[in-house]
């Protein structure tokens, strides 16, 4: 373990640059990062238990196209809960990206329709606003 607290910044940047590549460092780097004020939903998905698996992937992946397709600028977290069958979306919406156009669009009502039969329940949506964004950066110790 390199301890990077004591290192000049110019040195740390020079090991990163050696132990990541920075092609994949800008890959994983999000387009937006969510902002106090930005609108959220979390869209939580309930799914029979033999459809978890295929619906997880459908939700995860088809959502996403649609969003992209659409054009509009978000940041999306999935989770679930395999044990309760559970997929919860929380979209963070960059400013002037409209939740209600994103409600109404055809590519994600064609993937709710695609997702219908595997429901174990209805969808809840929630919408909230972003209150507070923080990240630590530094865990304790390094």
């Amino acid at each position: 373990m390199i301890r990077t607290r004591f290192l000049p910044a110019v040195s740390v940047l020079a090991i990163a640059g050696l132990i990541v590549p920075a092609a994949a460092v800008a890959q994983d780097a999000p387009a937006y990062l969510p902002e106090v004020g930005d609108e959220v939903v979390v869209y939580t998905h309930t799914f029979r238990p033999e459809n978890f698996e295929e619906a997880s992937t459908v939700v995860a992946e088809e959502f996403t196209a649609a969003m992209d397709e659409l054009g509009q600028q978000r940041y999306t977290l999935w989770i679930r809960n395999p044990s309760t069958y559970e997929l919860v979306a929380i979209s963070v919406f960059a400013p002037g990206a409209d939740v209600d156009e994103w409600q109404t669009y055809s590519g994600r009502l064609d993937v709710l329709k695609t997702l219908e039969p595997m429901r174990q329940e209805p969808m809840v949506v929630k919408r909230y606003e972003a209150y507070s964004v923080t990240s630590t950066d530094d865990a304790p110790g390094t």
